[in-house]
């Protein structure tokens, strides 16, 4: 297993998901996030790293791993390459990229490994957009509310754009910060 701290220059085309690409790590890097990218020859992972400290980095480092459809034997190379690196603590993949095992492998070596079973939900875009609202509550209502008010959908396609992106979800995390706790990402995250 081998562990870099930058990515090769073939990193992304290694991959098979966007959260394990270069530019997902630096968009965490501005969050505070310590990228480490493992490999072997068959198989990659990005592992985001917090917490650690030199000298104590034993007692509070994490890390999460992403490593979506991997097998078994990789995701356990990786954990252990990271504990030998001081990270007691790894969470493997999140509400998004989670792994797709059921339970936890017969013979896996990590005893207080605990899977918790995630939800995905899918969105058949191919019915007809009537069919798609009706299936949400209160969303033709919502959407016509919006209309009303002028909001309008469109690309980020300038810096200006962008500026303006991150100032409205700037706004909005606030807003929304006063009612219920909220993680929201900061402006870099969004540049990177």
């Amino acid at each position: 297993m081998e562990i870099l701290k930058a990515p090769p220059a073939s990193w992304d085309h290694l991959v098979t998901e966007p959260c394990q690409t270069a530019g997902f790590a630096r968009a965490m890097a501005s969050m505070g996030y310590r990228p480490l990218y493992l490999r072997t020859a068959d198989h990659a992972a990005l592992a985001l790293v917090r917490g650690w400290a030199p000298g104590i980095g034993r007692l509070t480092a994490r890390a999460n791993l992403f490593a979506p459809g991997a097998a078994p034997e990789f995701v356990g190379q990786a954990i252990a390459a990271l504990g030998r690196r001081g990270i007691p603590h790894v969470k493997v993949g999140d509400t998004m990229w989670g792994l797709r095992w059921g339970c936890v492998p017969a013979g896996w070596a990590f005893p207080r490994t605990r899977l918790i079973q995630r939800h995905t939900f899918v969105l058949d875009l191919e019915q007809p957009e009537a069919a798609l609202l009706k299936s949400m509550d209160g969303a033709e209502r919502k959407i016509r509310k919006a209309e009303r008010e002028g909001v309008v959908g469109r690309p980020v396609e300038t810096a200006d754009d962008l500026r303006a992106f991150c100032d409205l979800s700037k706004a909005t995390s606030d807003r929304v910060r006063t009612r219920w706790a909220y993680t929201d990402f900061p402006s870099p995250f969004f540049e990177s």
